[in-house]
């Protein structure tokens, strides 16, 4: 006789390959669509970051991300 114990246990799910599924299907399962947009969210966020952050207080040592082209 089985007990609960004795049954393998069914490991949770990745939250990050989650996510991947949930970002793929907002996009329509479509890869290019879901990487164009991460790309830009990445930009704005690393903008934003620049933008708030004191030069002084890095002293210049801050990675400088360009901008990419924007094809749609």
């Amino acid at each position: 006789m089985m007990t609960n114990d004795s049954k393998a246990a069914v490991p949770a799910p990745d939250p990050v390959e989650v996510e991947i599924d949930a970002i793929l299907l907002e996009f329509g399962g479509d890869p290019r669509k879901a990487i164009r947009a991460l790309l830009h969210d990445l930009t704005v966020l690393a903008e934003d970051a620049e933008a708030s952050t004191s030069r002084g207080f890095v002293r210049g040592k801050v990675v400088r991300l360009k901008a990419r082209r924007t094809d749609s």
